[in-house]
């Protein structure tokens, strides 16, 4: 886990949550959706309608681990794994 993606995968858990709210109020002070995709901007994902925090931390999560494979000095152990 990377505390630069935490933030922006928390901000789409919390707009999923107020947003399924259905606060009246809620709805006319944000726009969530816009928010939701601004996080998935900044993540360097494809937009998508829901997103699936699991999927996307998974995802993260496998695009580090074949970054850190491609570095010469911390990737000769991963052929171990």
């Amino acid at each position: 886990m990377k505390a630069s993606w935490e933030a922006f995968l928390q901000n789409i858990n919390v707009c999923n949550l107020l947003d399924s709210n259905d606060d009246p109020l809620l709805a006319t002070t944000r726009n969530f959706a816009q928010e939701i995709r601004a996080s998935i901007q900044q993540l360097v994902f494809p937009s998508e309608e829901q997103p699936n925090l699991r999927n996307l931390r998974k995802k993260l999560r496998n695009q580090q681990f074949e970054e850190w494979k491609k570095l010469n000095h911390r990737g000769k152990g991963v052929s171990h794994f």
